[in-house]
């Protein structure tokens, strides 16, 4: 960039404009010089913008892809629980016929139990007669043999 300035209207002063103007082109450069280089750190910066941009997408991805995997176990675990609540329910079933069934053997116990009772009872008194029939016959036949 060029600033024309007519040295012919001031001539005393067109040193100090050309001083100036040389000056302001040093100026000049350098603001030139900071704007490329603010241009540079800009791009530089949209370049790093651009990788965490890159890897934050990744990271997304990895975590998506992740978590589908954990929805999907989450998934097969619920099944396996429905698979061992529907168990359970069939066990508290059979549990319960089975419980009824103890019940109906433990009556069934109660009464053989009663029967052998009885049938103990019965042999005692069995053998409480043959013993005393067994001992009339023995009496009777000593009877006898003192009668011939």
């Amino acid at each position: 960039m060029f600033v024309h300035v007519s040295t012919s209207l001031y001539p005393e002063s067109a040193n100090k404009r050309k001083g100036l103007i040389k000056m302001s082109d040093k100026k000049l450069d350098l603001i030139i010089k900071e704007l490329q280089e603010m241009k540079q750190e800009q791009q530089e910066m949209k370049q790093e913008q651009q990788d965490m941009k890159s890897q934050m997408n990744y990271r997304f991805d990895t975590l998506e892809t992740s978590l589908s995997l954990v929805e999907e176990k989450a998934d097969g675990l619920e099944q396996k629980v429905d698979v061992v609540k529907e168990q359970v329910a069939k066990n508290a079933e059979n549990i319960a016929v089975m419980q009824a069934d103890i019940n109906q053997l433990k009556d069934v116990q109660e009464t053989i139990v009663t029967v052998m009772n009885n049938i103990a009872t019965v042999q005692e008194r069995q053998e409480n007669t043959i013993d005393l029939l067994a001992r009339r016959s023995i009496d009777q036949e000593a009877e006898m043999r003192r009668i011939k």
